[in-house]
């Protein structure tokens, strides 16, 4: 693979120019949070497969309604889940640019309701002072308590690999 500069008005079709401005869109509404630079591989992975799963459960329940824009938006997100890995990736491919590191993720920390977008996805919700436990999903829900200040993300685990001499 190779760095090579290109005539993008002139080698990139339409289709993927238009595709890239929908994922761009998607980043700048959400320049408050931190990069991906330093984000862990696993937690990428994680959003990717939770939106992806997100863009599956709905397009099987929409029937008759389809909806375009929030098929774009959650595909969008998926693409930029993968880019991000990608870009990640990239700099251990070129060593002029550094792999960016990270001791430990910020999913202790929490966030304040109003940085939560429906394209989050389901998260845990807190009071505090703590005295109840968390109450997982989104200010969607049919059963929202709505007295949530604020949420930590809630990593959703990959499929466990198959056990030698299972049949499923």
């Amino acid at each position: 693979m190779t760095q090579d500069k290109r005539d993008w008005q002139k080698d990139i079709r339409p289709s993927v120019i238009w595709f890239a401005e929908q994922m761009e869109q998607r980043l700048k509404e959400n320049d408050n949070k931190d990069g991906w630079e330093e984000c862990d591989r696993m937690f990428l992975l994680n959003r990717l497969e939770a939106n992806y799963h997100s863009l599956w459960a709905k397009q099987q329940a929409y029937g008759a309604c389809f909806d375009a824009d929030g098929t774009i938006r959650k595909a969008a997100n998926i693409a930029n889940f993968a880019m991000m890995i990608a870009d990640n990736a990239r700099s251990t491919l070129y060593p002029d640019t550094p792999a960016p590191t990270r001791g430990t993720e910020k999913w202790d920390i929490p966030r304040p309701i109003d940085e939560w977008h429906e394209d989050v996805g389901p998260v845990l919700w807190w009071t505090f002072p703590i005295e109840e436990p968390p109450y997982c999903g989104t200010p969607l829900d049919g059963d929202w308590p709505e007295y949530h200040t604020h949420w930590t993300p809630f990593i959703v685990p990959f499929t466990p690999a198959p056990k030698e001499g299972d049949n499923q």
